[in-house]
């Protein structure tokens, strides 16, 4: 005991010191020097210590892998309430580039497209709960889906985390050998797997997002006005009706990617028929929508600008635009069912109707040639009584 004691008084005693559950995923090295080494040169054989030491590599493979796992796990926050995003940025800064013999790595990428500057607005209302909670999203690949490293062969797991308020993703990487045991080699061509895995991730982020717009165009769509106006008295900062109801952008978005079937037995009555189809809805407004509460929900999309409809999001104005398109749509609110009827009509004063079709989310079954169920005939009948409705009222008034 007095010889080790003699022997740590001059030359010293290092100490090594290892944290994963703080704030700083990294090692620190400490030396108490000796009465034979300088201060100086204490820390010069600390710091020599911490480059050199090949712990460093497999200490960074662990936390790599077990930050992935959280990831995984779609935990946004880690023991002691640290956000993941935040160890994974101190894990960045702390390593802006790898153990020269790691063989899992973290890099993060800063992403300016467009649709995720749009995305940001449109998850900031909703940040504290989905899959947005605490202003990040976890994009974890299906399982079993993996990458190949080419120079050794061998598979990795991915993931990523998206940060909205600074726009970076996080790329993780981890091999799916045990990273205690397994051969090192250099580890030059990992930025270039990183990059794979980011348009993989990216691609896996446009689609959640794209799912996500559907899913809100598709509640507005579906909201009636009862729902429409409860929703206002539930919210402070809402104005009116006509900012909760469908934009025409909901609309189009739907459109674009649901399903189409086009609906000849509800256009073809019509075809003859030429009217100012834009005055008839305007004016018969209010009795369509009692004829089709509580069991639908009616939606006018009138181009222009001016005096507001009552009830409804919709502005009708009397210039005639014969660019213009006039569109109605009608849900079933009694039904589970993602589907929605579309009348879509010239404007002017010899106006007629253009198309009308029927939309399904893609989630449900079913082939466009595929007949139609009870469901789905229900809502095609209501919506030749409404234009029925529409153009009797016309008639008699």
């Amino acid at each position: 005991e007095l010889a080790a004691t003699a022997t740590l008084r001059r030359g010293g005693l290092f100490v090594v010191q290892v944290g994963f559950q703080v704030a700083h995923f990294a090692i620190d090295v400490f030396m108490a020097s000796g009465g034979s080494l300088s201060a100086s040169m204490a820390a010069l054989a600390a710091a020599k210590l911490k480059r050199d030491l090949i712990f460093s590599s497999v200490l960074y493979d662990l936390t790599v892998n077990r930050m992935l796992r959280y990831v995984q796990m779609y935990a946004s926050l880690l023991f002691g309430q640290l956000l993941t995003s935040d160890a994974l940025e101190t894990l960045v800064q702390h390593y802006p580039n790898p153990p020269c013999e790691s063989l899992n790595f973290v890099c993060v990428f800063d992403v300016e497209e467009s649709c995720v500057r749009r995305a940001r607005k449109m998850t900031a209302k909703n940040s504290s709960e989905g899959p947005d909670s605490n202003g990040m999203r976890q994009l974890i690949p299906r399982q079993g889906e993996l990458l190949l490293r080419e120079s050794t062969q061998e598979r990795y797991h991915y993931c990523g985390v998206m940060v909205w308020a600074t726009s970076r993703l996080f790329v993780l990487l981890s091999t799916v050998r045990d990273v205690t045991t397994c051969d090192r080699c250099p580890n030059s061509d990992l930025p270039k797997l990183a990059l794979s895995a980011k348009r993989q991730l990216l691609q896996l982020l446009l689609d959640g997002m794209l799912q996500q717009r559907l899913d809100f165009a598709w509640g507005k769509i579906r909201a009636s006005r009862g729902e429409k106006n409860e929703a206002n008295n539930n919210d402070n900062d809402s104005t009116d009706s006509a900012e909760q109801g469908p934009s025409r952008e909901d609309l189009q978005t739907l459109q674009a990617h649901w399903r189409k079937h086009r609906l000849f037995n509800v256009s073809k009555p019509f075809l003859e028929i030429f009217l100012d189809w834009k005055l008839i809805l305007a004016s018969h407004h209010g009795a369509l929508l009692a004829a089709c509460e509580p069991n639908f929900s009616l939606h006018l999309f009138l181009e222009g600008s001016g005096e507001k409809l009552a009830g409804t999001h919709c502005k009708y104005s009397n210039n005639n635009n014969n660019n213009s398109t006039i569109a109605l749509t009608l849900a079933s609110c009694q039904t589970n069912r993602r589907c929605f009827t579309v009348v879509e009509f010239s404007s002017g004063s010899s106006g007629c109707i253009e198309s009308a079709a029927l939309y399904r989310g893609t989630s449900e079954g079913g082939t466009l040639d595929e007949l139609l169920d009870e469901e789905e005939a229900e809502l095609i009948e209501q919506t030749l009584k409404l234009l029925s409705s529409a153009l009797w009222g016309c008639i008699h008034s």
